[in-house]
Order: structure tokens, then C-alpha cells, then sequence
């Protein structure tokens, strides 16, 4: 299950996804981008992180054990962070975002959610919530403002019933 919500993340997290992309080994890294992982992720191993370059940069996924959770790691050719996505539970939210929510969602159910972590410190949350209609994808950032919203109907047909 984590694998498929990884397989998710990467999907989500990324429109660069269908650019140019191709995997690279650790040792083929730019030395910067090298230093610049161990500094942001000290408990993590350069070689251990699957890595993607994709135009100019580098995108390094891994599992942070100390965490349980897995985080794709984003960095240009210098070496700079440019952003991390990471799949959390609804405990990570904030209270604004819970209460909102709970308000505004109550009837839904909450089936993923991927943290985004930007250079400045904030947190920007990209929840998929369902009923038995429809998916909406939000994002938020920690104020419970909506950032971009999309929703998908579900479409069953005649004699399927719902999906299992």
C-alpha cells in the first residue's frame, strides 16, 4: 500500500513528470546536489535515494525511516532545495485545516494526502477527499485557504454498484 501512495506522490507531486525525465546513479550527481542532500537529510544516504533528473534538476526519493514516511526531495543543478513532498496522515494537519474540513467536508472521506514543504518553512497539503459521487483534489496551505480545487465524478454504470 505505501508503494501505491509512493507511485501516487510521484504522480501528483510534479506536471515535470512529462517533461524530459531519466534516472541517474548517485555517483553521476553534482557534487553540490550531493552536499546539499546530506545537509537537508543527514539521516538519509545519497545512494540509497532513487534519483531523477529531470530538465535541470534532481528529484531524490526515499524512505525516511525515522519518519515512516516516504519524501521526494527536489534540488536544481547548484544544489539549491527547491521543495519536498511527503505522504502524511490528517494528524499533520493544522487546526485551521481540520476545522475546516470538518465543516465544509464532513460527508467525505479523506484517501490521501501529500505534504509539500517549501524553502521558506511552510507546508502546503494536497488532500483527496471522496464520497460515493465524486473526488475532489485540494490544496491548501496551513490557513485553510484553498489553492487549487478539482473535482472528478465518479462514474458507475448500470448494475455495477459502487466500486469495491
Amino acid at each position: 500500500m505505501k508503494y501505491f501512495f509512493f507511485l501516487l506522490l510521484l504522480a501528483l507531486s510534479s506536471p515535470s513528470w512529462a517533461q524530459r525525465t531519466a534516472n541517474i546513479a548517485p555517483h553521476k550527481l553534482p557534487k553540490k546536489v550531493q552536499t546539499a542532500f546530506e545537509t537537508k537529510y543527514p539521516q538519509a544516504q545519497v545512494k540509497q535515494a532513487i534519483w531523477q533528473e529531470v530538465d535541470s534538476s534532481y528529484q531524490g526519493q526515499f524512505w525516511d525511516e525515522a519518519n515512516g514516511i516516504y519524501v521526494l526531495a527536489y534540488f536544481d543543478e547548484a544544489g539549491k532545495w527547491l521543495k519536498s513532498d511527503m505522504e502524511v496522515e490528517p494528524s499533520a494537519f493544522t487546526l485551521a485545516i481540520k476545522r475546516f474540513l470538518e465543516k465544509e467536508y464532513a460527508d467525505r472521506t479523506i484517501s490521501y494526502v501529500l505534504a509539500t514543504q517549501h524553502p521558506l518553512g511552510h507546508y502546503t497539503y494536497w488532500i483527496v477527499l471522496e464520497n460515493e459521487t465524486e473526488i475532489l483534489s485540494l490544496e491548501l496551505d496551513a490557513y485553510a485557504k484553498i489553492l487549487y480545487q478539482e473535482v472528478e465524478q465518479i462514474q458507475i454504470k448500470a448494475g455495477e454498484g459502487l466500486r469495491p
